[in-house]
């Protein structure tokens, strides 16, 4: 009896109904999302990529920077910047 009442009380009691009106339509995003970038260890070797991590996490504000090795290059350089001038290092 008790096993009954807890699973009925999970079920809902109708299906959700839709929003009142329509979304605005959006033309589609021209932002290209390029997946096949490789990692900075790739491109610059272990050594050098783990320099530019080491850099990175010294300077990132971020609490969860992109400062990883398997990140392609720019994205680490970005971030180091992005602190460079929030921080205004020179």
């Amino acid at each position: 009896m008790f096993a009954t009442v807890a699973i009925g009380g999970c079920t809902p009691g109708s299906a959700p109904s839709p929003p009142d009106g329509e979304l605005p339509a959006r033309p589609p995003s021209d932002v290209r999302v390029d997946r096949d970038l490789e990692s900075c260890a790739e491109e610059r070797g272990a050594a050098a990529a783990a320099e530019l991590v080491a850099r990175c996490v010294q300077v990132s504000p971020a609490t969860h920077p992109p400062c990883n090795a398997a990140n392609p290059c720019s994205l680490i350089k970005d971030e180091i910047e992005r602190a460079r001038v929030l921080f205004a290092l020179e």
